[in-house]
């Protein structure tokens, strides 16, 4: 059995206070993007990442590996 998640959306019953929150996440994803991560922080996240990735993946194909086998 295949269930759809589906969610509707309508932007004009957001308040003004909610296009103001949303204006200033996207400030700050913007000033986010621009910082530039130093090395070992980068390749700390891009493992994370991986791992996750792998093991996401892994998941759907029914696969129950771990981190850690993962990271082996």
């Amino acid at each position: 059995m295949t269930t759809i998640i589906t969610f509707n959306f309508n932007s004009n019953t957001l308040s003004y206070i909610d296009w103001i929150l949303f204006g200033a996440a996207q400030s700050k994803c913007r000033h986010l993007s621009s910082v530039a991560l130093d090395p070992k922080s980068h390749s700390k996240l891009l493992k994370i990442y991986m791992t996750k990735g792998i093991q996401g993946t892994a998941a759907i194909e029914g696969n129950t590996l771990s981190v850690d086998e993962i990271e082996k």
